[in-house]
C-alpha cells in the first residue's frame, strides 16, 4: 500500500503527521478490521474525522468519560492504522416512547434498558469502505453479549445528528 504524508490538526492538540491511504481497497473486509479498547491517549495519534465535535470528544474527553463511568470507547484498526471509533453508554427508553409492538406482553416497566451508540466516526480518509457498518455491527454484538451475560438490555439506541440518522436504518 502506498501512502502519502499529510499534516492534520486534531481537537486543539496541534499538528501531527498522518499516513493517509492512497491505494486501499474500496471495501475493507470485516476480517481485516480489529477492535481495541481505548486505554491511552497515545492510541489516538493521527485520527481525524470530518466532525470537529467528534474529534474533540475522542482526543479530549473519551478517556475521562470511561473513568467517570459514562461511556466506553472502542477503536477500530486496519493494518495497525486507526480508522474509526465508537463509544457506548447505557440508556433508558421510557414506556411512553414505545410503540405497542415493542413492549413485551405481561411486562409492565416504566423504563426499558438500552445500550446507546453515543458516538461513532470513521477517519475522514477512510470513509465509504464499510468501516461504519462494521462498527454498528460491533455495537450490536456487544449489546447482545451484555444482554445475555451481564445485564438486561432490550434495545439499542443511537445518539446521531439528524442528517445522519438514515445511516443507521
Amino acid at each position: 500500500m502506498h501512502r502519502r504524508r499529510t499534516k492534520t490538526t486534531s481537537g486543539g492538540r496541534g499538528i501531527s503527521e498522518h499516513l493517509a491511504p492512497v491505494n486501499t481497497p474500496s471495501k475493507i473486509s470485516e476480517q481485516a478490521l480489529e477492535v481495541r479498547e481505548l486505554t491511552s491517549i497515545d492510541q489516538l495519534y493521527g485520527f481525524e474525522c470530518s466532525d470537529p465535535d467528534l474529534n474533540d470528544y475522542l482526543h479530549n474527553a473519551a478517556l475521562n468519560s470511561f473513568d467517570e463511568g459514562t461511556s466506553k470507547t472502542h477503536l477500530v484498526y486496519y493494518n495497525s492504522v486507526l480508522v474509526g471509533f465508537f463509544s457506548l453508554a447505557t440508556d433508558i427508553i421510557k414506556d411512553d416512547h414505545l410503540i405497542e409492538d415493542d413492549a413485551k406482553p405481561g411486562f409492565d416497566p416504566h423504563n426499558y434498558p438500552a445500550i446507546k451508540i453515543a458516538r461513532l466516526a470513521t477517519h475522514k480518509d477512510w470513509g465509504g469502505r464499510g468501516i461504519g457498518l462494521f462498527m454498528v455491527k460491533q455495537c450490536m454484538a456487544i449489546a447482545i453479549v451484555i444482554s445475555r451475560r451481564y445485564a438486561g438490555c432490550r434495545f439499542i439506541t443511537v445518539d446521531a445528528y439528524k442528517e445522519r440518522v438514515g445511516f443507521y436504518h
